[in-house]
């Protein structure tokens, strides 16, 4: 099995990742060879894997729209980042807010970029933990759809694996 990010039109879906380490390598190349993403608006979605992209996106200006407190921190240490902190109910465990508040919010943005982190995926859409969290995830896709969008997936295994 190899390590390898399959290109869809207007997306990139990293497949077949076997270390947290090489997800946010796959993730990083794409932030740093993305070079038009200077000046460009990103949602970042609440995702561990997204929190890891961050820091290498400093030398980058940024409108930054997140419902991860996490993120918001992390962002907040970039040179040039101007970041909105979307409302809703706080999950006190992982330091995210979804909700119809989140929903309702996701309504005023339309981005160019979308990092967004999953659970497992296929032809039948994206799959989360919550109704509330599939939601949000869903509108953040509906806000940047158009453009371009990088769906992170989380705790995936390759074949042949323990668990896969």
């Amino acid at each position: 099995c190899q390590n390898e990010v399959a290109r869809n039109p207007g997306s990139s879906v990293i497949d077949s990742i076997d270390t947290d380490d090489i997800k946010v390598e796959v993730a990083i190349n794409n932030a740093e060879t993305e070079d038009h993403i200077a000046s460009e608006s990103v949602i970042f979605d609440a995702s561990t894997t997204v929190e890891e992209v961050i820091s290498f996106l400093d030398k980058k200006h940024i409108f930054a729209v997140t419902n991860s407190l996490t993120a918001a921190t992390e962002l907040t240490q970039l040179n040039d980042c101007t970041i909105a902190v979307l409302p809703g109910r706080l999950d006190h465990n992982h330091l995210y807010v979804t909700g119809s508040d989140t929903v309702q919010k996701l309504n005023q943005y339309n981005v160019d970029y979308l990092l967004l982190g999953v659970y497992a995926m296929d032809s039948g859409g994206i799959y989360t933990c919550s109704e509330s969290e599939g939601a949000v995830k869903a509108k953040m896709l509906a806000s940047a759809l158009l453009i371009k969008s990088y769906l992170l997936k989380e705790g995936d295994q390759p074949e042949g694996s323990p668990g896969s």
